[in-house]
């Protein structure tokens, strides 16, 4: 069997810390649980920040439309 040494990133520890705390029987077995995996209590507190998509899609405006079909039509 082979070992990975992938490092986990931010949002997979504090998933793996919520995922510890939802089974945990009181807190002192929490702490025990977490240490063992090289986790901290924070990792399960705050959640972590995504980066903002833009929306894959969205509707033109009527200035934004207009110039398009001009660029469009003026390039045929």
């Amino acid at each position: 069997m082979e070992i990975s040494s992938h490092e986990p990133t931010p949002e997979e520890r504090h998933r793996t810390a919520r995922a510890v705390a939802g089974q945990a029987k009181d807190a002192d077995e929490l702490r025990e649980l977490l240490a063992m995996l090289g986790l901290s209590p924070a990792e399960g507190r705050a959640p972590v920040p995504r980066p903002r998509r833009q929306p894959a899609n969205r509707t033109l405006t009527i200035p934004e439309l207009t110039a398009f079909v001009q660029r469009a039509t003026a390039a045929a």
